[in-house]
């Protein structure tokens, strides 16, 4: 698949994730009176900390619980 259309595909994936949030209501609570939430926290921190700090000591915690993986942004070689 050529990146125009790849970069469509996923420009059209975020604006269906958009119209979705906004059905969506939001209410901000302390994590440490959910459980849930403290499991949708830990996930968000180790996908996080494997791309952002090139370290998966979290992420290999839970990367077989994913059905799917799908790179967003192209990876910038800082070198």
């Amino acid at each position: 698949m050529n990146s125009g259309v790849r970069k469509m595909e996923i420009d059209w994936n975020i604006r269906k994730m958009f119209e979705k949030l906004k059905e969506i209501g939001i209410k901000h609570i302390n994590s440490e009176q959910d459980p849930c939430l403290q499991a949708v926290d830990f996930v968000c921190g180790a996908v996080s900390y494997k791309y952002r700090y090139n370290d998966d000591k979290y992420f290999t915690i839970i990367q077989n619980k994913f059905r799917e993986k799908q790179e967003l942004f192209n990876k910038v070689d800082s070198g």
